[in-house]
Protein backbone atom coordinates (compact mmCIF):
# COMPACT_ATOMS: atom_id res chain seq x y z
CA UNK A 1 0.00 0.00 0.00
CA UNK A 2 2.86 2.38 0.85
CA UNK A 3 4.43 1.73 -2.54
CA UNK A 4 1.15 2.26 -4.39
CA UNK A 5 0.43 5.57 -2.69
CA UNK A 6 4.00 6.70 -3.30
CA UNK A 7 3.44 6.27 -7.03
CA UNK A 8 1.53 9.58 -7.04
CA UNK A 9 4.28 11.74 -5.54
CA UNK A 10 3.05 14.86 -7.31
CA UNK A 11 0.20 14.95 -4.79
CA UNK A 12 1.00 12.52 -1.95
CA UNK A 13 3.96 11.28 0.03
CA UNK A 14 4.29 8.89 2.96
CA UNK A 15 6.08 9.50 6.25
CA UNK A 16 6.54 8.05 9.71
CA UNK A 17 4.53 9.44 12.61
CA UNK A 18 5.39 8.94 16.26
CA UNK A 19 1.71 8.80 17.26
CA UNK A 20 1.09 5.64 15.24
CA UNK A 21 1.56 2.19 16.76
CA UNK A 22 1.76 0.67 13.29
CA UNK A 23 1.55 1.96 9.72
CA UNK A 24 2.41 5.29 8.13
CA UNK A 25 0.99 8.74 7.53
CA UNK A 26 -0.21 9.79 4.07
CA UNK A 27 0.44 13.50 3.49
CA UNK A 28 -0.74 15.58 0.56
CA UNK A 29 1.05 18.53 -0.96
CA UNK A 30 -0.87 21.83 -0.63
CA UNK A 31 -3.93 22.21 -2.83
CA UNK A 32 -6.89 24.54 -3.20
CA UNK A 33 -10.52 23.61 -2.69
CA UNK A 34 -11.11 24.10 -6.41
CA UNK A 35 -8.34 21.59 -7.12
CA UNK A 36 -9.89 19.07 -4.74
CA UNK A 37 -13.30 19.38 -6.39
CA UNK A 38 -11.78 18.93 -9.85
CA UNK A 39 -9.54 15.99 -8.89
CA UNK A 40 -11.58 13.95 -6.44
CA UNK A 41 -10.70 10.72 -8.22
CA UNK A 42 -7.05 11.04 -7.19
CA UNK A 43 -7.97 11.39 -3.53
CA UNK A 44 -10.58 8.64 -3.68
CA UNK A 45 -8.01 6.30 -5.21
CA UNK A 46 -5.77 6.65 -2.12
CA UNK A 47 -8.65 5.60 0.12
CA UNK A 48 -9.60 2.65 -2.07
CA UNK A 49 -5.96 1.50 -2.16
CA UNK A 50 -5.74 1.58 1.65
CA UNK A 51 -9.00 -0.35 1.98
CA UNK A 52 -7.89 -2.93 -0.57
CA UNK A 53 -4.81 -3.69 1.53
CA UNK A 54 -6.76 -4.00 4.77
CA UNK A 55 -5.62 -0.77 6.40
CA UNK A 56 -7.75 0.84 9.09
CA UNK A 57 -8.15 4.38 10.37
CA UNK A 58 -11.48 5.10 12.13
CA UNK A 59 -11.39 1.92 14.22
CA UNK A 60 -7.96 2.43 15.77
CA UNK A 61 -7.06 4.78 18.61
CA UNK A 62 -4.11 6.58 17.06
CA UNK A 63 -5.33 7.84 13.67
CA UNK A 64 -6.58 11.30 12.86
CA UNK A 65 -7.21 13.45 9.81
CA UNK A 66 -5.45 16.82 9.98
CA UNK A 67 -6.32 19.66 7.61
CA UNK A 68 -4.08 22.71 7.16
CA UNK A 69 -5.16 26.17 5.98
CA UNK A 70 -2.63 28.77 4.85
CA UNK A 71 -2.30 31.73 7.19
CA UNK A 72 -1.86 33.92 4.11
CA UNK A 73 -5.58 33.48 3.49
CA UNK A 74 -6.55 34.58 7.01
CA UNK A 75 -6.47 37.88 8.86
CA UNK A 76 -5.89 38.16 12.60
CA UNK A 77 -9.62 38.73 13.00
CA UNK A 78 -10.41 35.65 10.92
CA UNK A 79 -8.25 33.46 13.17
CA UNK A 80 -9.83 34.95 16.30
CA UNK A 81 -13.30 34.15 14.90
CA UNK A 82 -12.29 30.54 14.23
CA UNK A 83 -10.83 30.14 17.72
CA UNK A 84 -13.90 31.65 19.33
CA UNK A 85 -16.41 29.55 17.40
CA UNK A 86 -14.63 26.23 17.90
CA UNK A 87 -13.88 26.68 21.58
CA UNK A 88 -17.33 28.11 22.33
CA UNK A 89 -19.27 25.30 20.64
CA UNK A 90 -17.41 22.23 21.83
CA UNK A 91 -20.41 19.87 21.81
CA UNK A 92 -21.09 20.69 18.17
CA UNK A 93 -17.43 20.39 17.13
CA UNK A 94 -17.10 17.07 18.97
CA UNK A 95 -19.90 15.54 16.88
CA UNK A 96 -18.52 17.01 13.66
CA UNK A 97 -15.12 15.49 14.51
CA UNK A 98 -16.50 11.92 14.91
CA UNK A 99 -14.20 11.50 17.92
CA UNK A 100 -15.02 10.40 21.44
CA UNK A 101 -14.49 12.76 24.36
CA UNK A 102 -11.51 10.65 25.41
CA UNK A 103 -9.91 10.94 21.98
CA UNK A 104 -10.43 14.69 21.93
CA UNK A 105 -8.80 15.07 25.32
CA UNK A 106 -5.82 12.92 24.34
CA UNK A 107 -5.09 14.14 20.82
CA UNK A 108 -6.89 17.40 20.10
CA UNK A 109 -8.25 19.11 23.16
CA UNK A 110 -10.96 21.74 22.77
CA UNK A 111 -10.54 22.90 26.35
CA UNK A 112 -9.99 26.67 26.27
CA UNK A 113 -7.82 26.26 29.36
CA UNK A 114 -5.22 24.59 27.14
CA UNK A 115 -4.61 28.02 25.64
CA UNK A 116 -4.67 29.99 28.87
CA UNK A 117 -3.19 27.56 31.40
CA UNK A 118 -1.63 29.18 34.44
CA UNK A 119 -3.44 32.49 34.01
CA UNK A 120 -5.88 33.73 36.62
CA UNK A 121 -6.35 37.36 35.58
CA UNK A 122 -9.22 37.62 33.04
CA UNK A 123 -7.41 40.37 31.14
CA UNK A 124 -4.37 38.10 30.77
CA UNK A 125 -6.57 35.34 29.38
CA UNK A 126 -8.06 37.65 26.75
CA UNK A 127 -4.60 38.97 25.89
CA UNK A 128 -3.30 35.43 25.49
CA UNK A 129 -6.09 34.42 23.10
CA UNK A 130 -5.56 37.61 21.09
CA UNK A 131 -1.83 36.90 20.83
CA UNK A 132 -2.56 33.40 19.59
CA UNK A 133 -4.92 34.81 16.98
CA UNK A 134 -2.27 37.34 15.96
CA UNK A 135 0.24 34.53 15.54
CA UNK A 136 2.50 35.95 18.25
CA UNK A 137 2.27 32.94 20.52
CA UNK A 138 2.29 29.18 20.02
CA UNK A 139 -0.21 26.60 21.12
CA UNK A 140 0.32 23.14 22.58
CA UNK A 141 0.61 20.38 19.97
CA UNK A 142 -2.35 18.29 21.10
CA UNK A 143 -5.09 20.87 20.73
CA UNK A 144 -7.99 20.87 18.32
CA UNK A 145 -6.69 23.94 16.52
CA UNK A 146 -2.91 24.22 16.27
CA UNK A 147 -1.80 27.79 15.54
CA UNK A 148 1.87 27.33 16.35
CA UNK A 149 2.99 26.56 12.81
CA UNK A 150 4.57 29.40 10.81
CA UNK A 151 2.60 29.03 7.59
CA UNK A 152 -0.67 27.30 8.44
CA UNK A 153 -3.33 26.72 11.04
CA UNK A 154 -3.97 23.03 11.59
CA UNK A 155 -7.40 21.54 12.25
CA UNK A 156 -6.64 18.42 14.31
CA UNK A 157 -10.17 17.59 15.44
CA UNK A 158 -11.13 14.87 12.96
CA UNK A 159 -11.05 11.16 13.67
CA UNK A 160 -9.20 9.13 11.06
CA UNK A 161 -11.34 7.81 8.22
CA UNK A 162 -11.26 5.67 5.10
CA UNK A 163 -14.90 6.46 4.39
CA UNK A 164 -15.03 8.58 1.25
CA UNK A 165 -18.15 10.51 2.31
CA UNK A 166 -16.71 11.28 5.76
CA UNK A 167 -13.39 12.30 4.19
CA UNK A 168 -15.21 14.84 2.04
CA UNK A 169 -17.35 15.98 4.99
CA UNK A 170 -14.22 16.87 6.95
CA UNK A 171 -12.75 18.93 4.13
CA UNK A 172 -16.09 20.61 3.49
CA UNK A 173 -16.42 21.58 7.15
CA UNK A 174 -13.09 23.41 7.17
CA UNK A 175 -13.84 25.14 3.87
CA UNK A 176 -17.33 26.13 5.03
CA UNK A 177 -16.06 27.42 8.37
CA UNK A 178 -13.44 29.61 6.68
CA UNK A 179 -15.89 31.05 4.18
CA UNK A 180 -18.57 31.57 6.83
CA UNK A 181 -16.37 33.45 9.31
CA UNK A 182 -15.12 35.70 6.52
CA UNK A 183 -18.67 36.75 5.65
CA UNK A 184 -20.00 36.95 9.22
CA UNK A 185 -19.54 39.61 11.87
CA UNK A 186 -17.72 38.88 15.11
CA UNK A 187 -20.87 39.87 16.99
CA UNK A 188 -22.88 37.16 15.21
CA UNK A 189 -20.17 34.54 15.78
CA UNK A 190 -20.14 35.41 19.49
CA UNK A 191 -23.93 35.12 19.77
CA UNK A 192 -25.84 32.18 21.24
CA UNK A 193 -27.11 31.27 17.78
CA UNK A 194 -23.80 31.17 15.93
CA UNK A 195 -24.38 27.53 14.97
CA UNK A 196 -27.68 28.46 13.34
CA UNK A 197 -25.93 31.21 11.39
CA UNK A 198 -23.43 28.61 10.20
CA UNK A 199 -26.29 26.28 9.23
CA UNK A 200 -27.96 29.03 7.24
CA UNK A 201 -24.70 29.57 5.35
CA UNK A 202 -24.50 25.84 4.55
CA UNK A 203 -28.04 25.74 3.22
CA UNK A 204 -27.31 28.66 0.91
CA UNK A 205 -24.35 26.71 -0.49
CA UNK A 206 -25.67 23.16 -0.57
CA UNK A 207 -23.86 22.11 -3.73
CA UNK A 208 -20.47 22.78 -2.14
CA UNK A 209 -21.27 21.25 1.25
CA UNK A 210 -23.53 18.29 0.46
CA UNK A 211 -21.67 15.67 2.52
CA UNK A 212 -21.47 17.99 5.52
CA UNK A 213 -25.18 18.84 5.38
CA UNK A 214 -26.21 15.20 5.15
CA UNK A 215 -23.91 14.32 8.05
CA UNK A 216 -25.44 17.07 10.19
CA UNK A 217 -28.96 15.96 9.28
CA UNK A 218 -28.22 12.36 10.25
CA UNK A 219 -26.59 13.38 13.54
CA UNK A 220 -28.92 16.12 14.74
CA UNK A 221 -32.28 15.54 13.05
CA UNK A 222 -32.72 11.87 12.10
CA UNK A 223 -33.75 9.61 14.98
CA UNK A 224 -35.94 6.63 15.77
CA UNK A 225 -38.89 7.67 17.93
CA UNK A 226 -38.87 4.19 19.49
CA UNK A 227 -35.49 4.92 21.08
CA UNK A 228 -37.02 7.81 23.03
CA UNK A 229 -33.69 9.62 22.83
CA UNK A 230 -33.51 13.34 22.26
CA UNK A 231 -31.15 14.24 19.39
CA UNK A 232 -28.00 16.06 20.53
CA UNK A 233 -28.13 19.85 20.88
CA UNK A 234 -31.88 19.77 20.39
CA UNK A 235 -32.23 23.08 22.25
CA UNK A 236 -30.33 24.72 19.38
CA UNK A 237 -31.38 22.75 16.31
CA UNK A 238 -35.10 22.87 17.11
CA UNK A 239 -34.89 26.51 15.95
CA UNK A 240 -33.63 25.53 12.49
CA UNK A 241 -35.85 23.61 10.05
CA UNK A 242 -33.12 21.94 8.02
CA UNK A 243 -35.44 19.46 6.31
CA UNK A 244 -37.50 22.17 4.64
CA UNK A 245 -34.35 23.85 3.36
CA UNK A 246 -32.62 20.76 2.03
CA UNK A 247 -32.60 20.19 -1.70
CA UNK A 248 -32.79 16.42 -1.29
CA UNK A 249 -32.59 15.53 -4.97
CA UNK A 250 -29.48 17.64 -5.45
CA UNK A 251 -27.85 16.48 -2.22
CA UNK A 252 -28.34 12.80 -2.88
CA UNK A 253 -27.12 13.15 -6.47
CA UNK A 254 -23.97 14.95 -5.38
CA UNK A 255 -23.33 12.57 -2.49
CA UNK A 256 -22.21 9.82 -4.87
CA UNK A 257 -19.46 12.03 -6.28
Amino acid sequence: CSIETANDETLFFNKEDGSLDYGFEIVSHPFTMDYFRANKARFHKRIKTALKHGFRSHDVKTCGMHIHVSKDALSNLDIFKIVHFMYSNVDFIKIISNRTWGQLQQWCSLDINALISGMSDPSQKVERICKVAKRKGGTPKYVGLNLAKDKTIEFRIFRGTLNWSTYQKNIQFVDALINWIKSTSLEEIQSDFAILSFMNFLCKNQTNYNHLILFIFNKFYAFDVRDKKTPPLRNIFKHFDLLSMMNNKQLMKKRSI
